[in-house]
């Protein structure tokens, strides 16, 4: 039977060799799916056959890489997406998005920024 599971590991798990060493384990196990970096850990989207799949995430802790360090492993059942191969996804970064519009009547420019500190000088707002 096809299984997929959403794995989320935290700990020491990135810039320690942990994404090779995860598709060197699915390529063992015949898997399909992927693994990136975010700013919960490591996430992994994997399905295959319910018997492979368990013996991935048990090899998991059991094998990794020397500097890693698992301190949780979340795993949430998902339907099968039916992916095809493996793949290790660039780490996705926040944008920033700058906005501007200008105060109709003191005609000074105001800038929205996500995640960010607002410094007053004078009438302005300055966002940082």
């Amino acid at each position: 039977m096809k299984l997929r599971k959403n794995i989320i590991i935290k700990g020491i798990v990135q810039g320690v060799g942990f994404r090779p060493f995860i598709h060197k384990l699915v390529s063992i196990y015949q898997l399909h799916g992927w693994v990136l970096n975010s700013d919960l850990g490591v996430e992994i989207d994997i399905e295959g056959k319910d018997t492979d799949l368990n013996k991935f995430i048990i090899d998991i802790p059991k094998k990794l890489p020397p500097l890693a360090k698992i301190e949780e492993m979340r795993i949430k059942d998902l339907p099968p997406a039916g992916y095809i191969g493996f793949s290790i996804k660039k780490a996705f970064q926040k944008k920033k998005t700058i906005l501007f519009w200008f105060h109709p009547i003191s005609a000074y420019v105001r800038i929205a920024w996500k995640n960010c500190l607002i410094l007053k000088i004078g009438d302005f707002d300055i966002l940082l």
